[in-house]
């Protein structure tokens, strides 16, 4: 039992650990995100102050960068539901032992 309870513990803080990061890779992508907009945005209003045809354009690539982060965000969520296995851990502990 006291193997079990070690490789339950292993698979807890690997979980938390993974959670961890992929909440600090979404924090990382959202503040680019956010960088790369106000640029986008920022050209997009000189451009509208000048009449430019260009305005299309630029709508569509802030649109296109809002959906790329949503798929980015999705898929760094899904790493952060990946579970460890069991051989793995169980590898570890007897390694370390």
């Amino acid at each position: 039992m006291h193997y079990r309870r070690i490789i339950n513990e292993a698979s807890d803080a690997k979980k938390l650990e993974n959670r961890d990061r992929v909440a600090l890779q979404i924090q990382s992508a959202e503040r680019h995100r956010d960088r790369h907009l106000e640029t986008h945005r920022r050209i997009l209003k000189d451009l509208k102050e000048k009449g430019s045809q260009l305005v299309p354009a630029r709508l569509g690539l802030i649109s296109k960068a809002e959906k790329r982060f949503d798929v980015q965000k999705e898929s760094l969520r899904a790493k952060s539901e990946l579970t460890s296995h069991r051989l793995d851990i169980c590898a570890g502990a007897v390694c370390i032992e």
